[in-house]
């Protein structure tokens, strides 16, 4: 998960499927904020269950005023 992060992909991660493994969905959690730490951007739960997160890539910019997700550089371009 990692490299790809680093790289630039963002990751959508479904723990729904654990939803009766409580202990594995707290280890990936816990994964989860290692990785934050580890490249510097956040996982981001989607809903209140905290079941459903997004991991941003490197360089890419979440406007949670707006929400909108895009890659640094193009937030720095004019809207037309």
């Amino acid at each position: 998960m990692m490299s790809r992060v680093e790289e630039g992909d963002c990751l959508f991660i479904d723990l729904t499927g654990l939803v009766h493994m409580q202990a594995h969905q707290d280890a990936l959690r816990s994964e989860l904020r290692r990785l934050g730490q580890t490249t510097g951007v956040g996982a981001w739960a989607l809903d209140i269950e905290d079941l459903l997160f997004l991991v941003p890539g490197v360089e890419v910019m979440m406007d949670t005023s707006k929400h909108m997700l895009g890659r640094a550089e193009r937030a720095a371009l004019p809207s037309s």
